[in-house]
């Protein structure tokens, strides 16, 4: 393992707490401003400034390596069709999108909490994920989830002064507000099947051709005819 490698996990942590840190400030710098009901139509009518460059960068970053496997996948024909056709790739890395932008904000608190709990010498765990479990119990969600709807519950205090933000927060707060319904809902193998019914984030089996020799020009590997794809659970059960 290189230094870069370690450093890109010890960042998947860190940028937690330091996105948390930053919508904190943000909306405690905005708190001392009147209510100024004009900005919440602001993504209307946007003005450039370094904050929104940062933001595009930091877009580009994550949805852009989403973007482009799915373009290799669509660059090859045969791929293509054991992903179930074009379509159901474009629709399936929008749902991915989707799901991915509902969960962010819980993972941040989650991740957030890791790195304090480390930093205070106690000892997290590192649980292994349970594959073959079919959803977690509501008791055991809103247990887990406690840190998550706390800060959802303060950011929503919060923004009772300052209700013009309410629309640019909502990505953030609403995720945490629901943070143990959403567990549930995503831990279910029903939500799953309901995905893969229609098409949606369904993979074929291993020994399907990897993308890799569409990047570094080699022959794809795996035979002509793909198998169906095989239907997964949208989430794992979430750890403390």
């Amino acid at each position: 393992m290189s230094r870069l490698q370690l450093g890109m996990g010890a960042m998947a942590y860190l940028s937690s707490p330091l996105w948390f840190t930053a919508l904190a400030i943000g909306l405690a710098l905005q708190l001392q401003h009147p209510t100024n009901w004009a900005s919440l139509w602001y993504f209307l009518d946007p003005e450039f400034s370094p904050f929104m460059l940062g933001s595009l960068i930091a877009a580009v970053l994550l949805i852009g390596p989403k973007i482009m496997g799915a373009a290799i996948v669509l660059m090859r024909p045969r791929e293509r069709r054991a992903f179930g056709g074009g379509l159901a790739v474009v629709k399936s890395v929008a749902t991915e999108i989707a799901l991915s932008a509902l969960v962010a904000p819980i993972l941040m608190v989650a991740n957030a909490n890791a790195v304090i709990q480390i930093l205070r010498g106690r000892d997290v765990g590192w649980r292994p994920q349970q594959r073959d479990a079919d959803g977690i119990a509501w008791s055991d969600a809103w247990r887990v989830m406690r840190p998550q709807m706390f800060c959802g519950l303060a950011f929503t205090a919060a923004l009772c002064f300052r209700p013009d933000l309410a629309i640019c927060f909502a990505p953030i707060v609403l995720p945490l507000l629901f943070a143990a319904p959403i567990s549930v809902w995503s831990s279910r193998r029903s939500t799953g099947d309901a995905f893969a019914d229609r098409g949606l984030m369904v993979t074929p089996a291993d020994d399907v051709a990897s993308s890799m020799p569409a990047v570094f020009g080699a022959a794809p590997r795996g035979a002509a005819a793909f198998p169906l794809p095989a239907r997964a659970a949208v989430m794992s059960q979430p750890t403390e």
